[in-house]
């Protein structure tokens, strides 16, 4: 907004057929503003013969002048749509005149007069403030045009009272094929059109009025949180969108929508690819398990069998044989037990005989055993729940990952695992008591040297529509809490 000071020129037009009238304006005008610059015509004419050239900030122009009177000068500027300031001046007040100069736009009426010269500056002051106000909502309204153009997705502006201000194409194209109706019928707050209401009787997919609520709630928390608000999922007209409440000022703010249904149809695409590439990995390896047991094993048994017995009934005499004998047979036995174990690892039988919480009983026991690391395992409410073989063998490797994590990172002598079905959810919590990290270095480091466990337990969690969270501070070991639903 400009400021009206003798630092700042101020270009003025006065029609006036009197030099005197002309003389006592002039004076007036600039013993306020000094640094104005005032233009004298003696009829309308000859002002508008050069109006584009001297674009005046405001025009003084006295009713009666030959040729055209101010009347007429201001449907000229009216029909040839010239914003001007118009402050209209004659010599007799006239009820009739002030009201159709009004009516046609002038900004003011004065009767000439000593009082009425020395109204003028302050006149013009509110004329030219309230014309550079306009013209700064006008270059505001430009640019708010050209940032909801410039976005891809349907976006509005909406006022706190919900009025929609102003909308870019693609939602303008959105809401007119919405029951006909046109844009600015178009809201999700409920003050929508008949035809609008039609639309979501007839189409139940539209916008429920769970999500005109949400909507409600969102705009007025983006307002009165002066920052951004945002629902990355709402279900409208047959689309999934992630919607966008951003604060512009105190009263307007920009609400946008970015059309994710593609994406996720991809997303669910992939889980869908990355299950079955699952189920066929733990199909082979389930094949590969009984190959290892039923067919390899049973072999190096009977080969075992038959070191053993090979040199019975044979003389004493050959003890130094029996000895390189029994040593190859102490050999194989070991053989036997490494594939053995391989085969548990690989499908371990007792997950479809005894079931979950009694494999994982097992292999934590198996883990300690093996490792010297203590291993406590609980569960409660497994007894009777029937899960599918995804959650299952998901569940397990879980537990396999995160003990593994154990043994090669943390430097632990105690872990605690819990296995609890609390329905709709199965929580399972894995407390270490090692030597922790920072949860965000830690993950970075993960990615850096190319280790997926941590990043394969999110995935796997991810599969199952899970939700997995990781707790760790230097020293202070590290817990590991998953939720995933199952079905009663």
């Amino acid at each position: 907004m400009r400021g009206l000071t003798d630092m700042e020129a101020l270009k003025l037009i006065i029609i006036e057929d009197e030099d005197t009238d002309f003389e006592l304006m002039k004076r007036a005008i600039l013993k306020e503003y000094g640094s104005a610059t005032v233009l004298h015509f003696p009829d309308p004419l000859a002002c508008l013969a050069r109006l584009d050239e001297i674009n005046p900030d405001a025009i003084i122009a006295d009713y009666r002048m030959p040729r055209m009177d101010g009347l007429g000068l201001l449907d000229v500027l009216k029909r040839e749509k010239k914003d001007i300031p118009v402050i209209m001046i004659t010599a007799q007040g006239d009820v009739n005149v002030a009201v159709k100069a009004m009516k046609l736009g002038a900004w003011d009426y004065l009767v000439k007069s000593g009082e009425g010269f020395s109204m003028i500056p302050g006149i013009l002051g509110k004329v030219v403030r309230e014309r550079d106000l306009r013209n700064s909502l006008r270059e505001s309204e430009r640019l708010n045009r050209m940032l909801l153009d410039a976005l891809p997705h349907p976006a509005m502006l909406i006022k706190r009272n919900r009025k929609i201000v102003g909308a870019n194409p693609i939602a303008q194209e959105a809401g007119a094929k919405i029951g006909g109706c046109c844009w600015r019928d178009f809201s999700l707050w409920g003050c929508i059109s008949e035809e609008h209401k039609r639309y979501l009787e007839e189409h139940p997919d539209g916008v429920s009025p769970h999500h005109i609520k949400c909507a409600f709630c969102l705009a007025d928390e983006a307002l009165a949180g002066n920052g951004p608000a945002n629902d990355p999922e709402i279900k409208a007209f047959g689309r999934l969108w992630d919607m966008w409440w951003i604060p512009i000022d105190g009263e307007t703010f920009l609400h946008y929508g970015v059309d994710i249904t593609n994406r996720r149809i991809s997303e669910e695409r992939i889980r869908d690819l990355t299950r079955l590439l699952i189920r066929a990995q733990e199909g082979g390896r389930k094949k590969l398990a009984y190959d290892l047991h039923d067919t390899i094993g049973q072999d190096l048994s009977s080969l075992k069998i038959g070191i053993d017995t090979l040199l019975d009934d044979q003389p004493d005499e050959l003890h130094l044989i029996q000895d390189r004998l029994r040593s190859l047979s102490d050999t194989l036995e070991q053989t036997i037990r490494t594939v053995r174990d391989l085969a548990y690892n690989l499908r371990p039988p007792t997950l479809d005989e005894l079931g979950l919480a009694r494999t994982i009983y097992q292999y934590c026991e198996e883990f300690s055993a093996t490792h010297g690391i203590k291993v406590d395992f609980h569960s409660a409410g497994m007894d009777g729940v029937k899960l599918d073989l995804d959650t299952s063998i998901t569940l397990y490797r879980l537990i396999q990952e995160g003990l593994n994590n154990v043994r090669k990172h943390a430097d632990a002598t105690r872990v605690c695992i819990k296995l609890v079905a609390s329905y709709p959810r199965i929580i399972l919590r894995i407390d270490d008591n090692g030597k922790g990290f920072e949860v965000s270095d830690g993950l970075v480091a993960t990615l850096n040297k190319k280790c997926l466990g941590l990043r394969g337990m999110e995935e796997r969690v991810a599969l199952l529509d899970g939700e997995m969270h990781l707790e760790s501070r230097p020293m202070q070991g590290t817990r590991i809490r998953i939720e995933v639903p199952y079905e009663a």
